[in-house]
């Protein structure tokens, strides 16, 4: 977030300081949205037992909220995340997934297609 000059703030979901919640906000967007951040997550901690498959496979897992008019903001943090850790994969609810070279041809796509996250990567157009 630093890095993206984001504003955000940050407090723990539970009592072992193990999850939280961000709250975050790009100047050039018009809305906030939420982050979760799950350090071996427990499926009491995921909001639908559709995720309930995370825990036993990752050691960290992400949800993003209110991800609707900040489609950009997303994908900027993607971008960045997946130069940190380019093993990684973010999983859509739409039930496919995004590696890190679906986020770097987005991020660089001339026009810039706001509903990408909404569309499966390995579809072509």
């Amino acid at each position: 977030m630093n890095t993206l000059n984001f504003a955000y703030c940050i407090d723990s979901v539970s009592t072992n300081e193990d999850s939280y919640h961000l709250g975050i906000n790009d100047p050039v967007c018009k809305s906030d949205f939420c982050m979760y951040i799950f350090d071996n997550p427990k499926t009491e901690y995921l909001e639908d037992d559709n995720f309930s498959w995370i825990s036993p496979n990752l050691y960290t897992a992400i949800l993003i909220e209110d991800i609707s008019e900040n489609e950009k903001s997303v994908l900027k943090i993607l971008y960045e995340y997946f130069k940190l850790y380019p093993d990684e994969y973010f999983y859509s609810e739409e039930e496919w997934f995004y590696d890190k070279n679906d986020i770097e041809r987005i991020y660089f796509e001339n026009p810039y297609d706001s509903k990408w996250c909404y569309r499966n990567p390995k579809e072509k157009r």
